[in-house]
């Protein structure tokens, strides 16, 4: 269980008690997961190795640790990863990562409205059979996005305020249930970066090539760290869901979440993903929440459209554990 908040913000704390509970009582043993957080570290040089590191101690380690001390069976070849958000970007990298080390990757990935395609979108802009996905998906990375409810207000501020000189694991001070309704949001200098991301459209900047401490930025040759010039495509790739996909290196089974009214991650890229998946021949899923906006899975109702979608996820997973 992977908890995202643009790979910058929450902690493996940040859990859906419901969706954990529905998990105990199938016989899942869940396990969340800390990560080192950008932009301290990269996200190629730290989340995905630490969360490739914790899928190889999840099948190495972890059933000889319950089996000495609550007496249980834990069966390291059937394993599952979900991932919220981009820690929906961190599930689906061990795809290709887990295999590209010798490790056997998750059996199932389930990915709640996470970001799946990094790959810098500027070599589709010459074709004119693009359809709109793609003009939507390079809107969402080149040019600033204003967040409903959590519009850019012209607010002054240094990005680097709250980078650290380590990388930290955890940072919690706004909830992961309805994080831009909360008013911290744009006042606290760490959550604030999710929407410099947005605001200012650098988010492949931050995440990929990471952001220095005030310390650090000292010893460096000034620039404008607030506004910082698009990673390469050769950057992106190896980050990139889809880019993995199309290359044929992604082969696990995969569903999909996404709300229809996502102030985030646009639905049409995780759409254009689940696509890819089917056109490789992977098995893949997709549910579309509509209206639903980015966080869409809270409400347990058994009512609800983001409830009903979550069982099919999981049920999805079971067809591939049990």
């Amino acid at each position: 269980m992977i908890h995202g908040g643009s790979h910058i913000i929450f902690s493996r704390k940040d859990v859906r008690p419901a969706q954990t509970r529905l998990l105990l009582d199938k016989g899942y043993l869940p396990v969340s997961l800390d990560h080192r957080m950008c932009p301290e570290v990269k996200l190629l040089d730290g989340p995905m190795v630490d969360i490739l590191d914790a899928l190889r101690w999840a099948r190495e380690e972890l059933p000889r640790l319950v089996s000495e001390r609550f007496g249980l069976d834990v069966d390291e070849e059937r394993l599952a990863v979900v991932g919220w958000s981009s820690g929906g970007q961190l599930a689906m990298s061990l795809g290709w990562t887990a295999p590209s080390k010798g490790i056997k990757p998750p059996d199932v990935i389930l990915a709640f409205y996470g970001p799946s395609d990094y790959e810098d979108p500027c070599k589709f802009c010459s074709s004119l059979s693009q359809t709109l996905r793609v003009l939507i998906i390079i809107l969402v990375w080149k040019h600033p996005v204003q967040p409903v409810g959590a519009e850019d207000k012209g607010l002054q501020y240094d990005v680097l305020e709250v980078i650290q000189d380590e990388p930290i694991t955890g940072y919690g001070i706004v909830g992961a249930w309805e994080p831009l309704s909360d008013p911290r949001i744009e006042t606290d200098p760490r959550t604030r970066i999710v929407l410099h991301n947005n605001w200012k459209a650098q988010t492949l900047p931050i995440i990929i090539r990471g952001l220095p401490s005030r310390k650090a930025a000292a010893k460096m040759a000034p620039r404008d760290w607030n506004n910082l010039e698009q990673p390469t495509t050769e950057e992106l790739v190896p980050c990139s869901p889809r880019a993995q996909i199309k290359r044929g290196n992604f082969r696990t089974p995969t569903f999909f979440i996404h709300g229809t009214n996502d102030e985030l991650v646009p639905w049409q890229q995780t759409q254009g993903t689940f696509e890819a998946l089917r056109e490789q021949g992977v098995a893949t899923e997709l549910v579309l929440v509509k209206g639903a906006p980015h966080v869409c899975d809270l409400s347990s109702d058994p009512d609800s459209d983001g409830w009903k979608a979550t069982l099919r996820a999981y049920e999805f997973m079971d067809s591939y554990i049990f």
